[in-house]
C-alpha cells in the first residue's frame, strides 16, 4: 500500500530512503514533507545514484529524474532546512560501469545488464569497488551517493 509520508501520523528519528528521491519530481517539496515526519534530533539518511553525466536509457527506463551531483544535492538539502552530517560516494568502479551504460546501452540480453554481466559484477567486481571506497576513493566519485542529514534549528 502505497501512502504519502504526510499521512502517517507518528515522527520518527531516522528515516532512510534508498534509490526513491529520483523518481519524484519535486524533490525539494519531498524533503521538506519528509523534514516534518523528523523527530528534533532525527536523521535522514539518503542513497541515491549520483552524477549526471552517468544518466542514461536505463535511468529514463526506470522512470528516474536525475541523478545527483553533490554540490546540487547539498543545495537541495539546505533549501529544504537540513545541515548535513555525513556525504560521499559508493560503488566507486560502479562509475565506470555506469559510463560504460551510457555509452554502449543497457542490453538484458547479451551485453551490460544481461544476467551474466550482472553476476559477474556482483561477484567480482563490487568486492573489489567497496575495497577501492575504503581506501578513499569514494570521497572522489562512485555511481551513488550517500548522505546524512540533521534538521537545521536556524532555518528559517
Amino acid at each position: 500500500v502505497h501512502k504519502d509520508i504526510t499521512d502517517l501520523k507518528e515522527k520518527f528519528d531516522l528515516i532512510y530512503s534508498s534509490n526513491v528521491l529520483e523518481h519524484i519530481k519535486d524533490d525539494v517539496k519531498m524533503l521538506e514533507k519528509i523534514k516534518l515526519k523528523l523527530k528534533e534530533n532525527g536523521t535522514l539518511a539518503l542513497y541515491l545514484p549520483a552524477f549526471m553525466v552517468l544518466f542514461s536509457d536505463l535511468d529514463t527506463t526506470s522512470g528516474h529524474y536525475r541523478r545527483y551531483e553533490k554540490k546540487d544535492l547539498i543545495e537541495k538539502l539546505d533549501k529544504a532546512g537540513f545541515l548535513i552530517t555525513n556525504i560521499f560516494f559508493a560503488d566507486s568502479i560502479g562509475f565506470i560501469a555506469s559510463l560504460a551504460i551510457r555509452m554502449l546501452g543497457w542490453n538484458t540480453q547479451t551485453g551490460i545488464g544481461s544476467k551474466r554481466s550482472i553476476i559477474f559484477y556482483d561477484k567480482i567486481i563490487f568486492p573489489i569497488s567497496k575495497i577501492l571506497d575504503l581506501l578513499g576513493f569514494k570521497f572522489i566519485f562512485g555511481k551513488n551517493i550517500f548522505v546524512t542529514a540533521k534538521i537545521d534549528c536556524n532555518y528559517k
